[in-house]
């Protein structure tokens, strides 16, 4: 009886590893795949919204107002435009560095821009405008990046 990965679906015929994605099979059960804490398969769970947010009504110009931003488990929303609609989707894996910039105005406010930098070729910089609370966002989204990263198993690496 022929064996396959249970991955991919390959055969893995008395093999310790599947030939074409290398996950690790069983001794004597190639078809099974070993347990553990990093190789367990993610639970899928649904997406969730996390927090959303608007720039500030009083002091952001009027393109900015009509900015709404929705952080959910699985990526950052943002939808704008008064007249002619915009609505922009970024994967939270891809984002790669999170920053805070207030100005002397927003922090009387409690206001200030959230910068995101991301490896997503059509999003490269993404500013949050305006935002109240800025370094609570920049938390929460630094947390969900995480969290989405260990469920997607994306590992990112820095080269100097």
């Amino acid at each position: 009886m022929a064996k396959f990965c249970p991955e991919c679906g390959a055969s893995a015929e008395g093999k310790k590893f599947c030939p074409e994605c290398g996950t690790a099979l069983a001794g004597d059960d190639a078809g099974q795949v070993l347990q553990t804490p990093a190789a367990a398969p993610a639970v899928e769970e649904e997406e969730r919204e996390l927090w959303s947010g608007q720039p500030d009504r009083v002091f952001a110009s009027v393109g900015e107002r009509s900015s709404k931003y929705i952080l959910t488990t699985e990526r950052l929303r943002v939808d704008s435009g008064v007249m002619r609609k915009k609505a922009e989707s970024l994967d939270l894996w891809r984002i790669k560095d999170v920053s805070v910039k207030k100005s002397m105005t927003q922090r009387t406010r409690k206001c200030g821009d959230v910068e995101i930098v991301s490896a997503d070729a059509s999003t490269p910089k993404l500013t949050l405008s305006w935002i109240q609370n800025p370094d609570e966002v920049a938390e929460k989204i630094r947390n969900a990046v995480r969290a989405s990263r260990k469920r997607h198993g994306t590992v990112t690496q820095e080269r100097f």
